[in-house]
This record gives structure tokens, sequence and C-alpha cells, in this order.
């Protein structure tokens, strides 16, 4: 039998709170006026907005079970625990053998290595807690680690909420709050820094202290560095040339 993560039992949900119902003086005045109370015979009914619908999207890198190899905080490994990465909320959620869901503590977990059943790629994510950044979330998160030599390339997954737009002149008439996919790319230097940087020539060559000699490779092969594998094909350069 497996042994499991330490976890806190705790239910996924979001929610979001819709229009309120009218009551006290604002409900009897909807009555008076149904009933044409107020003298001038006409039935006037005051008119309430509830056509917001909630909160759109999914909290989750994937939307369906993966198995995973889950490295521990005492760097033991447990093989193959079906889990879905919350990164909304940056945490990890296990499935128990009895069928139902649970959080993982997330100190309690250094990484774990996901296995995409449906797409046949596995992907290694990991907590680096020693990162020296002033930004003290990015030292909590689970990052997508994309190659990690004496440099390393890595993600940041993020989910960001579109509100609702249907009151007023300008409005785009999307009556739900959205979860929207986003990531931002790192590339992580052998002294530990680590510095967010958009893909692209310029940029990457900038953040890699690129020598002539890196820049001759770029040329030569006519690498995209747009393009995560042309970024990574150079990283692996510069670390032997290092």
């Amino acid at each position: 039998m497996k042994t499991y993560l330490f976890f806190l039992s705790i239910g996924v949900s979001l929610s979001a709170l819709g229009q309120s119902t009218p009551s006290g003086y604002d409900a009897q005045q909807n009555l008076n006026m149904a009933g044409g109370v107020g003298g001038s015979g006409m039935t006037v009914v005051r008119g309430f907005d509830n056509r917001y619908e909630g909160l759109r999207g999914s909290p989750y890198l994937l939307p369906h079970w993966c198995n995973a190899d889950v490295t521990l905080a005492n760097s033991k490994i447990q093989n193959d625990v079906p889990v879905k990465y919350d990164i909304y909320s940056n945490r990890l959620v296990m499935r128990r053998p009895q069928g139902d869901s649970a959080i993982v503590v997330s100190s309690s977990v250094k990484g774990f290595l996901l296995k995409d059943v449906l797409t046949g790629q596995n992907r290694l994510f990991e907590r680096f807690p020693d990162l020296k950044t002033d930004d003290t979330i990015l030292k909590e998160e689970y990052l997508e680690v994309l190659y990690e030599g004496k440099t390393a390339l890595l993600v940041r997954y993020d989910k960001k909420v579109l509100k609702a737009s249907y009151q007023g002149a300008y409005s785009s008439g999307r009556t739900y709050d959205e979860l929207m996919d986003d990531k931002s790319y790192y590339i992580r230097k052998t002294d530990g820094t680590i510095n967010k940087v958009k893909l692209g020539k310029k940029a990457v060559l900038e953040q890699l202290n690129a020598s002539d000699d890196l820049k001759k490779f770029v040329e030569k092969e006519k690498l995209d560095l747009k393009e995560t594998k042309d970024v990574i094909r150079l990283m692996e350069f510069a670390d032997k040339q290092s």
C-alpha cells in the first residue's frame, strides 16, 4: 500500500457573490409601485440587474488528473500520486485512495514530475526557496523547469481574473468573471539571482551576458530566441563554454 503525503482535507472551490435580493424599504416600494400605489395610477417596477453569472474557467494547470512523482521535503520520492496543480492558489491537490481530494501542505513538497498521459509529456515543477530575489512569492511557488544547468530557464504560471463587464455605455456585454491563463519566463543565473525575461534575441542575450561566441552561435544556428527550444539550445551551448 502506498504511503501518501501529509495533507489538509479541504475541498477546492471558487465562488463569487451575485446581486442581492431587495429587502426592507426597497421591497415595499416595489410592491407599492407594482400595485399602482403613488397616485399616478401607473404601474412602474424598479429594475434590478441580475445578469451576473459568477466565475468561469479552471484554476488548474491541466483539467484532468495526472500521476506525478512527488519529491518530499526530506528528499524521499513517492511515485505515481494522482495530482492536479492549482495555479490560482499555488497548491498541489492530491486524489486520495478513497476517491476524494485533499490539498497537500506546500512546505512538505520540494517538487513533482507531472506525467501527462494525454500529451506524453513529463513536466518538472520545483520550489526554489533559496533564490536571490525580492519577490518572496516567487520563492514559494512551483516553477516549471524547462532547462537547468549552470543557468536555468523557468516558467511561472498564473491565473488572472478578467472581471465581468456588462454595465455602462462601454461595457463588453460579458456577464461573468473569467480565469485567464498567464505565464512568465525567468532565467536563473549561476549566483542564484533570477530575472524575468520576455523571450527575444535582445533580452535573452542580455540576461545571459552573452559573449561574442554566443552571439555568433545564434547567427550561425539561426536561433529564434522567441522559441523556448532555441533558448534552451543557446543555454546549453553557454554552459559548455563557461
